[in-house]
């Protein structure tokens, strides 16, 4: 069972206009075009009623449901779902209006309904996961097909909070779809649609009362008057209405209780002297009659006439009626005769040059013959004929039928005359010399040497520079043979002599560029001087040392050497060294790479002997022992630290790596000797290799061919043509196209120049081969090929307003009478009606001829039967006594005590005791606190006043109430009368209502001798069969009633009343019988009863 939900909203003051009402979904509408674009039915207008409030700016679409007393309208702004969703369409009704809110709003909106499992069944339509926000279960639902499919996207895995579709909401369709959060929907990923929002009572801009229906007089005499609608009277006899009957005299009188009059009868009077005419019962006098514009008066036709005048010359036929002009030779132009058989003035055609041609049926004479200037006309062949014309210098041949000229001989640019020829000089490709012995061009092939890559102009050169040579070999890079730094050594230079030793003591640093520059003197044992001068430099674990010494005697004498050694040694690169082994400090002799000798030093650190890994620079001499006298070896140390040696095991060469050299050179011991190859290299552009040469054909310029026999390229000679020309080697002259002046064109076979000759004739003619012709010329109609004449027909010669008439010859025209006159075949003359003048009393008889006037009868009515004037009293009192003889046939004359009454006039109807529908309806009003309290007066089970209309006038007497659903041929019965049909078609008794009585809602005539032409039945409807039920029951607990048929009493109880309920004491059969099962009863109506007991009603503050 639903919980009650206490619907409010803040009243706001203003005014709104009427609504309308569509019976088949009983809801109103802001306006006509609402209503007409969301009802099945006629749409109509509601009186104009206030409502409880304003509808708010921020909802739009308004509707209000007569069967809830809510107001519904569509949010103006999108929101995603919540719980305050309030909307449950949980019945096919709720469901319309949801579906009338979607498409009246053109947006989506949202259900009260959501999947509240949050189902992750994905992809699959079940439905039974959805409840509505109050929690009942769905029992009703209105979903698309493949709805609801609780989808997801795979752009949704990973991104949005929580999968699928769980919310409900209905499409502009009417359709119920779900949706969800996607990553389409932007970057809260939430789906968004309008809301319903729900209105306690009817607002004011869908406000509105029904309009109380009226009869229209019309109505009346269509319902009671049998006999001439057109002049229907009624009268009211008790409760029958009865139409009344109408006398010759004029008068009418009610057929119900007519009595006769008492008689007395007189002579009537005639008017002005005339004379009564028993025979025509009028008094009669002879009138004055006057004839005006000449017209005469006609006494036997009561007529003023006149004959008609026929204009042009017309003469009047009285047989035929008509004006009449006959044709003759005459009334044809000068020259022309008439032909009574064909109808037409004819004539013989004329020619304005030229000769008539009668087979030919027209004029004709020989065409002009025309040619351009320089052109002659040939009369054998048709044809303008002139000479072909030839280029300047050129003669026309007849034989070639060519312009011809003899050439200008020459040589082609680069070609010379020689007997009679042009000859030229071969060409060959660039780097090629032409051959005369081979007839070709040639060149020397180059060697390239495979290990340089370099050109060599012969063989042998090239096998000199690329074999012989010698280079260090390379040894094996392996972790055994690789000399390993750590990234901070250094070096330092030292010289040992008797004169001087360890005179650089910096250290410098491997990695990096660096440097130290000395330059220093001595003392010699010769009593002379020395000078030593010495660089020491790093790049990045590569060293160089350059040195200069030089020693003099006492004399200035050079007596010592100058050493100095210049390159780069690559630390990082193992060198070639022979095995040794550390135990002393003996220096050990090897070959370097820079083919020199040097030394080796051990030395000894922490009272060990260790290789320290360095190379002496400089030449020592083989097998020189030091002395104190000679200059030693200086040596170059590596350390990783700048105070002492460090022994490094990786630093030993491998005697048994393999050594390898570069290509090209081959290992002979610890030498790689040069012994590369020669190849033949590329020949120029456009030759070929052929051994040791570069060979190509020669070629000759301008397309000229090589004579091997005389080593020349030759030419035909050129001749020369002028522009415009070509040269006809088999003519031997220059050859041209002869041109024909004015486009003519030339004829071969006539060595001439042709031109279709111009033809003309003169305006107006037309050319057929050499006849130049034109139509015959008439002066006057036009010409007849049958006739071979020129004719004019006779309908032209006709006067104007005249017709032809062919059979007779001659022109006709009807016969025009004045205005205000016809003309009388019978007079063959105009006539018009004259002036009867009969005076004031009178007025003509056409028929007798005569002034006749009603005789005269003072307060009585004259009687023809006895030609006298009849007069009565009638025994009700103020009535008028009627002479029936022209309906009973006698000369009666009858009054009756009931007044006939004019149906058209409105007046006679009377609505005053009709009262208003819903006009005591109370509606659920007020605010509510932040807490959700209700602040105003709630009504529970509240019911509306509902009417409808029995047979009677204003129904055509349909039956407006009947509990039907064929509603066919009633179309009378308004919507709401079909909507309150629908409410009440359920079970045994009245459905959602309560019968509460019927009055009369109408009368007609002047009361109190009025009767009643409209009947209504009011109901008080509920929300449901069961909300009647209840209402019903606990009225007679709380001892008051519905009220009367004019006012009803359809409220519910307020919160006070319901609490006072004994549920227990309701019966709910009728309910249970219908909706539910035999074997549940007892458990719903147990429940039913419990939850009504414990329902909470909210304090009103």
């Amino acid at each position: 069972m639903k919980n009650l939900i206490c619907l409010i909203f803040i009243i706001i003051s203003g005014v709104a206009n009427a609504a309308y009402y569509c019976g088949t979904n009983d809801l109103q509408f802001e306006s006509l075009t609402a209503c007409s674009s969301n009802c099945d039915d006629t749409c109509t207008e509601l009186s104009y009623s206030a409502g409880t409030g304003t509808c708010p700016a921020d909802y739009s679409s308004f509707v209000y449901d007569r069967q809830t007393g809510l107001t519904y309208g569509v949010s103006v702004n999108q929101n995603i779902w919540s719980a305050n969703q309030q909307f449950i369409a949980d019945n096919q009704h709720k469901a319309e209006i949801a579906n009338v809110l979607a498409g009246l709003s053109g947006k989506s909106v949202w259900l009260g309904l959501y999947d509240r499992n949050m189902s992750t069944s994905y992809g699959t339509v079940n439905k039974s996961n959805y409840v509505w926000i109050d929690g009942s279960m769905l029992t009703y639902d209105n979903f698309a097909d493949g709805q609801p499919d609780n989808r997801i996207d795979g752009s949704d895995i990973g991104t949005v909070t929580i999968y699928g579709e769980h919310w409900a909401y209905v499409d502009t369709d009417g359709k119920w779809y779900d949706d969800g959060q996607h990553t389409s929907y932007g970057e809260d990923y939430q789906p968004r649609h309008n809301s319903i929002g729900q209105f306690s009572g009817m607002l004011g801009c869908v406000a509105g009362l029904p309009v109380n229906e009226q009869t229209n007089p019309n109505e009346i005499i269509n319902t009671y008057c049998s006999e001439n609608t057109n002049n229907c009277m009624l009268c009211i006899a008790g409760n029958n209405v009865s139409q009344c009957l109408a006398a010759g005299s004029g008068g009418y009188i009610c057929p119900n209780d007519m009595v006769l009059c008492d008689s007395v009868y007189n002579d009537p009077l005639c008017p002005d002297g005339g004379i009564l005419n028993d025979l025509t019962d009028m008094c009669q006098k002879e009138p004055i009659v006057t004839c005006e514009n000449g017209f005469t008066y006609d006494f036997a036709s009561d007529r003023c006439y006149d004959p008609p005048d026929c204009p042009n010359g017309g003469v009047l036929n009285p047989q035929t009626d008509r004006c009449e002009v006959v044709i003759t030779d005459g009334s044809c132009p000068v020259g022309y005769t008439y032909d009574s058989l064909n109808n037409s003035c004819v004539k013989t055609p004329e020619c304005t040059a030229g000769t008539y041609v009668q087979a030919n049926d027209r004029c004709e004479f020989s065409v002009t013959y025309t040619c351009p200037t320089g052109y002659v006309y040939n009369s054998s062949t048709g044809k303008c004929e002139d000479a072909p014309d030839c280029p300047t210098g050129f003669t026309y041949s007849t034989t070639s039928n060519k312009c011809l000229k003899t050439a200008t001989k020459s040589c082609p640019t680069g070609y010379t005359l020689s007997n009679g020829q042009c000859i030229a000089s071969p060409t060959c490709p660039s780097g090629t010399t032409f051959n005369t012995s081979t007839n070709r061009c040639e060149a020397s092939s180059s060697y390239i040497c495979s290990i340089n890559s370099s050109s060599y102009s012969s063989l042998s050169s090239c096998e000199n520079a690329c074999s012989g040579g010698e280079t260090e070999p390379t040894l094996e890079t392996t972790s055994t043979n690789q000399i390993q730094f750590a990234g901070s050594e250094y070096v330092r230079l030292n010289f040992s002599s008797i004169y001087i030793s360890n005179f650089f003591s910096n250290w410098l640093p491997l990695s990096g560029v660096h440097s130290e520059i000395l330059d220093q003197t001595y003392q010699s044992f010769f009593g002379g001087s020395g000078r030593i001068k010495a660089a020491l430099y790093t790049d990045n674990y590569k060293i160089k040392i350059d040195y200069e010494i030089r020693t003099y005697d006492q004399y200035g004498a050079e007596i010592g050497g100058y050493y100095q050694n210049s390159g780069w040694i690559d630390l990082l690169k193992p060198r070639i060294v022979g095995m040794f082994a550390c135990n002393n400090d003996t220096m050990y002799k090897t070959y370097s790479s820079s083919n020199s000798w040097g030394y080796y030093k051990c030395d000894k650190y922490d009272g060990n002997y260790y290789y320290n890994g360095t190379q002496f620079f400089g030449y020592c001499g083989e097998g020189t022992a030091l002395n104190p006298y000679a200059i030693s070896c200086g040596a170059v140390r590596h350390a990783s630290q700048k105070d002492g040696w460090i022994a490094r095991s990786d630093v030993y060469p491998n005697p048994n790596a393999a050594l390898s050299c570069p290509d090209g050179y081959i290992l002979s011991g610890t030498t790689c000797i040069q012994n590369g190859s020669c190849s033949t290299g590329s020949c120029p552009s456009g030759t070929i290799s052929s051994g040791s040469l570069c060979i190509a054909n020669p070629t000759c310029p301008n397309g000229g061919t090589f004579n091997s026999t005389t080593d020349k390229c030759v030419i035909p000679l050129d001749n020369s043509c002028p522009a415009g020309s070509t040269y006809d080697a088999a003519l031997g002259k220059c050859v041209a196209d002869p041109s024909c002046s004015s486009s003519g064109i030339l004829n071969t076979a006539t060595d001439k120049c042709t031109l279709t000759v111009s033809k003309s004739c003169p305006s107006g003619y037309t050319q057929d081969g050499n006849i130049c012709y034109s139509a015959p010329v008439c002066s006057s109609g036009i010409y007849n090929s049958t006739l071979n004449e020129c004719t004019l027909s006779a309908s032209t010669l006709c006067p104007s307003g005249y017709t032809f008439n062919p059979a007779e010859d001659r022109c006709e025209q009807n016969i025009a009478c004045p205005s205000g006159t016809v003309y009388s075949t019978q007079l063959n003359s105009c006539v018009y009606e004259p002036e009867h003048d009969c005076g004031n009393s009178y007025s003509y008889s056409p028929i007798n001829r005569k002034c006749e006037a009603v005789p005269i009868c003072t307060d009585s009515i004259y009687n023809p039967e006895m030609n006298k004037c009849h007069s009565g009293s009638c025994p009700y009192s103020g009535n008028e006594c009627i002479n029936l003889s022209t309906i009973t046939g006698s000369p009666d004359y009858k009054c009756s005590p009931h007044q006939c009454l004019d149906p058209s006039d409105p007046s006679y109807l009377d609505t005053s005791e009709d009262t208003q529908e819903g006009a005591n309806d109370k509606l659920n009003d007020g605010d509510k606190d932040d807490s959700g309290q209700c602040l105003d007066q709630i009504y529970i089970f509240n019911g509306g006043d509902r009417r409808c209309r029995k047979p009677g006038t204003q129904t055509g007497f349909s039956d407006c109430c009947k509990k039907d659903e064929t509603w066919f041929g009633l179309g009378e019965c308004s919507p709401g009368e079909q909507a309150l049909s629908t409410l009440r078609d359920w079970g045994e008794l009245d459905g959602q209502c309560h019968y509460v009585g019927e009055y009369c809602a109408e009368k007609w005539g002047i009361c109190p001798a009025c009767v009643c032409v409209q009947k209504k039945k009011t109901y008080c409807c509920f929300g449901s069969p069961l909300g009647r039920i209840v209402a019903e029951q606990g009225r007679s607990q709380l001892g008051f009633n519905f009220g009367t048929a004019k006012s009803p009493n359809c409220r519910g109880f307020n919160p006070e009343e319901f609490q006072k309920l004994d549920f227990s004491k309701i019966d709910f059969s009728e309910w249970l019988d219908t909706y539910v099962k035999p074997e549940m009863m007892p458990n719903v109506e147990g429940t039913i009863i419990n939850t009504f007991e414990n329902i909470q009603i909210p304090e009103i503050k």
